[in-house]
């Protein structure tokens, strides 16, 4: 998310540095954006010399706000020292954020303050500082006289902590300063609690006799419907939204009528510095997915005076559905799940939508762990979606209750027959898939490429179906040194001559060297000419690929892109004209002649072809975190040309918070495409867009 200009903006009043003693305070807090990134030995912060024994200490490019932040290596006595410039004569309090590097016990931060009576423990209080993310507050007060603060910290050796933003407030009245907002993109959810559609921030200055705020006002100009909304509530929170709402100011207010104004209410302190408050907006079981939430804040009451946003920014967000959240219940059993991962979407030849993807009942972990594959179905364009009911479950080959996982799932219609076939990844009891056995095709050994099929548009669906023995064996001319070999995930395809195709993928063991081997993944293809009776397998077409997708050419030939496991950020492209035997690199492949599409290290994506007469005819659509620092910016880009080239102008954000990052495209009808894409910790989501937009010269 881009900064604004004064997010780490502190103003000290006139006179103050002679009241605290520094001869020259800090304009802003410290986040290191200076340092260069690397060990650390010393630097020169904005309250002084900061210094660090070797191996104790380095800045890296992971932050709070901007591209750096400083890490306390792992270990036993690690530490860092702040020399302060100048002393102050009062005590002061200081604030920074930071993230545990690993959950692994033990974790013990100490900052102790050098001051005229000696060594002052100002802070222990290791419990708070937590993993997934700089979302942990130290605060602390610094004595009066302090010379210099020392960050100690002892953790596991592959540990340690990351610090931003170090801040130490003046101690003088506080002072508003400014007040502006900011619009990210992120759509308005329908079953979703917390929809952070803008951010207003409020600077201040000072930590004495802090000013409130009791007012704040927007406007809903662009809305669509406001009988979309069902409430809207302002919450304290930080630069970036997070997935829950922080602490609420005031009472949620429901919109009267057709009125686009609405004044927000509470009494809530502010803090010296950036505070960051979000608008939510709750929609109503009926809101319209065509819709859009569109909103700007005009201005606030700040200690008791108004303030007003002189360049307000607009917010306007698209309206989507929540498909799978956390606590979400399993039909028939009423069993709840913990988490949701791994989307794939199809529209049947009735014209349903059928969202599949891992029920994870325990946790967020990929097999071997409790998992099935879910299905959803809706029958009106992704407005309303059935009960979630399980499509592939393997616990029934072996009558075990929880130990036979089975995810990762692929999806595809057979066009000729109305047939929808699922496929997954059968992990029996807790066997490690990436540790399958190789030329073995024994559930025992491995895993299993397993089907599962449904005649009735996705009501109900077969007991599953092993064809491991089928698509991995010597005697199909598979290699003997193959182990896992899965599907995509994601969607699969019927080829115009009826032919279906999963995406797929094997892992190897391959030499990399005159005495070295390592297990690395290969895309392939798994597929079909009798509409599901027998199955056959491709061949990999290059090392360090495997989660794929794949789309038919107009010549009758397969387009297959992959992610790149070695983390050229940039898709692999390959096309084969023998149903995967052989395999042509393409010329978009990895970037080559600046015509790639990018990836965030490695991370599926999904691929698309449209047939429907429409606007989008014969268009290519491609989804997935386009970024190169992370699972974020979620992106939908179109191609009129099979993918050669994917025009700037064809490049569509629908949402920038950093996810889980996997999606799968879908049309919905003649005029518009479906996205179910993967928010973050179990989250699963569906946008609907019309071609029209997405095509806009």
């Amino acid at each position: 998310m881009k900064k604004t200009p004064f997010t780490k903006l502190i103003l000290p009043l006139a006179g103050m540095a002679a009241f605290l003693g520094f001869s020259q305070l800090a304009r802003s807090s410290e986040s290191f954006e200076t340092a260069p990134q690397g060990a650390l030995s010393s630097f020169q912060s904005q309250y002084g010399t900061i210094t660090s024994a070797p191996d104790n200490a380095a800045i890296i490019g992971k932050a709070k706000s901007g591209k750096n932040g400083l890490r306390i290596l792992g270990g036993t006595g690690k530490s860092i020292k702040l020399d302060l410039k100048d002393s102050p004569k009062v005590d002061v309090s200081m604030n920074a954020w930071a993230e545990r590097w690993t959950s692994k016990p033990p974790f013990q931060l100490t900052i102790t303050a050098e001051t005229p009576s000696g060594e002052k423990t100002i802070y222990q209080n290791s419990d708070s500082i937590k993993t997934g993310g700089l979302n942990s507050k130290i605060e602390a007060q610094i004595p009066a006289g302090t010379k210099s603060l020392t960050f100690s910290l002892n953790s596991a050796d592959n540990g340690g902590m990351i610090m931003d933003d170090l801040y130490i407030v003046p101690s003088s009245p506080m002072v508003f300063k400014e007040i502006s907002s900011n619009a990210p993109v992120i759509p308005a959810m329908i079953r979703r609690d917390f929809n952070p559609v803008l951010r207003i921030d409020i600077a201040t200055e000072g930590g004495l006799k802090p000013l409130e705020l009791t007012d704040v006002y927007l406007k809903f100009d662009g809305t669509t419907d406001m009988k979309d909304i069902k409430s809207v509530q302002l919450v304290r929170g930080n630069e970036k939204p997070g997935d829950q709402a922080g602490e609420p100011f005031g009472a949620p207010v429901t919109p009267n009528g057709s009125s686009k104004d609405l004044r927000l209410t509470g009494k809530m302190p502010l803090e010296s510095g950036i505070n960051s408050f979000w608008v939510n907006v709750l929609l109503k079981d009926t809101a319209n997915i065509g819709h859009h939430i569109s909103l700007k804040a005009t201005g606030a009451i700040v200690g008791r005076k108004p303030a007003k946003i002189q360049e307000p920014a607009v917010a306007n967000q698209r309206i989507g559905y929540t498909v799978a959240q956390p606590g979400d219940k399993v039909t028939p059993g009423n069993r709840v799940s913990k988490s949701f991962r791994i989307p794939g979407l199809v529209r049947t030849n009735q014209g349903t939508l059928i969202a599949v993807y891992d029920i994870r009942y325990n946790h967020h972990g990929d097999l071997p762990a409790d998992i099935d594959v879910g299905i959803r179905r809706s029958e009106d364009g992704g407005q309303t979606w059935s009960p979630l009911q399980i499509a592939l479950s393997c616990k029934t080959l072996t009558g075990k209750k929880t130990s036979d996982g089975c995810g990762d799932p692929s999806i595809l219609v057979d066009r000729k027959t109305g047939r929808i076939w699922v496929a997954g990844v059968w992990s029996r009891g807790f066997h490690p898939i990436w540790n399958s056995k190789p030329g073995s095709t024994a559930p025992d050994d491995c895993g299993q490429f397993v089907l599962a099929y449904s005649d009735d548009d996705g009501k109900t669906w077969s007991d599953p179906i092993n064809i491991t023995e089928q698509v991995k064996s010597i005697e199909t001319g598979t290699d003997s040194d193959w182990g896992a070999l899965f599907q995509g995930p994601g969607n699969g395809i019927c080829l115009k001559d009826g032919t279906l195709v999963f995406p797929a993928q094997y892992w190897a063991v391959d030499k990399v060297g005159e005495n070295k081997t390592a297990r690395r993944g290969h895309s392939t293809i798994v597929y079909s000419q009798d509409h599901g009776k027998t199955w056959h397998c491709g061949t990999g077409f290059r090392p360090n690929t495997s989660e794929c997708q794949v789309v038919e050419l107009k010549d009758g030939s397969i387009m297959i892109n992959a992610r790149d496991e070695s983390r050229s950020g940039y898709r692999v492209v390959y096309v084969t004209k023998d149903l995967g035997k052989t395999w042509t690199e393409h010329p978009s492949s990895q970037n080559k002649n600046g015509k790639g599409l990018m990836e965030p290290g490695a991370c599926q994506a999904s691929i698309e072809r449209v047939f429907d007469n429409g606007p989008a005819k014969d268009a290519f659509f491609f989804s997935n975190p386009a970024s190169h620092s992370g699972r974020n910016h979620m992106t939908i880009k179109a191609s009129m040309n099979e993918g050669s080239t994917w025009p700037e102008k064809f490049s569509h954000l629908y949402d920038e918070r950093p996810g889980f990052g996997y999606s799968a495209l879908c049309p919905v009808d003649s005029q518009h495409i479906g996205v179910l894409y993967e928010g973050n910790n179990g989250f699963i989501y569906f946008l609907k867009f019309p071609y029209k937009e997405l095509l806009a010269q």
